[in-house]
This record gives C-alpha cells, sequence and structure tokens, in this order.
C-alpha cells in the first residue's frame, strides 16, 4: 500500500517550500472567505502547481513509474 501523495511529498520539501505551501493555504481560505472563486482557483492552481515540481525536485513519484506526469 502506496503512502498518500500529500504524505510523500511534505518529506520533499524545504523550509522555503512549506512556508510559501502554508502561504498558500492562508491565501485560499481567504479567497474562500471572500467568496472570490477566481482568486481561490488562482491560488490552488499555484499551490498544486508548485507542489508538483517540489515532488520532481524530491524524486518522489506519482504513482506509476512508467506513466509521465500529465502537462501543466
Amino acid at each position: 500500500m502506496r503512502a498518500p501523495i500529500v504524505l510523500r511529498n511534505f518529506h520533499s520539501y524545504d523550509e522555503q517550500s512549506l512556508t510559501r505551501s502554508l502561504a498558500h493555504h492562508l491565501e485560499i481560505v481567504a479567497a474562500l472567505r471572500a467568496a472570490d472563486p477566481v482568486w481561490a482557483r488562482a491560488v490552488m492552481t499555484a499551490h498544486i502547481r508548485n507542489a508538483r515540481a517540489v515532488m520532481l525536485r524530491g524524486g518522489g513519484d506519482s504513482g506509476d513509474s512508467d506513466t509521465p506526469p500529465p502537462p501543466p
């Protein structure tokens, strides 16, 4: 059984990446509270892309190693 991707990815984060991720989380909550879907989507997209970059940089895998990652 594989660990969830969030748990596997977490161990690849350096201090700067963790700080950025926390800022994204806080901003996503702020966008939701403001009922601003455009803002929330923009921050969530940035957050997911950043997490993917950290995962690829850290050597984590996204599942089947024979499957290339999806385009951004």
